[in-house]
């Protein structure tokens, strides 16, 4: 989110501010706002404060609303975390750390040629 403010006398004032969680709760919308406005203050009166929002996340592949029983809301909602914890984990350490193991030559006599190492890239 990006926040404007025009101040008196002609000068003007912005911030950005990134929510940790995609939410509609307007609460959890201020909180971040509130307190970034309290690290770096206007350097003098707002005369007037605009809010933009620069970009929204993707909506749900699944809408667990329709799901058939809890067990598959369950199984969408655990995907989901898994997922978002991946993409966290390659967006602070600036590479993927996570892997996941694939079959390639399961008759071979050498245990290392029967499995390989793949990124997980959600």
């Amino acid at each position: 989110m990006r926040v404007l403010a025009g101040l008196e006398q002609k000068s003007s004032w912005m911030l950005n501010v990134t929510l940790k969680n995609p939410t509609a709760d307007r609460d959890a919308i201020l909180d971040p706002i509130k307190t970034r406005i309290r690290q770096t203050p206007p350097a003098g009166a707002i005369e007037n404060l605009t809010v933009e929002f620069t970009r929204f996340a993707r909506g749900t592949d699944e809408l667990q609303l329709f799901a058939r029983d809890a067990t598959s809301s369950a199984r969408a909602g655990q995907r989901r975390a898994l997922h978002w914890a991946a993409h966290e984990i390659k967006i602070r350490l600036k590479r993927s750390l996570l892997h996941h193991i694939i079959e390639v030559t399961p008759w071979s006599r050498i245990p290392e040629r029967r499995y390989a190492l793949i990124d997980y890239d959600p």
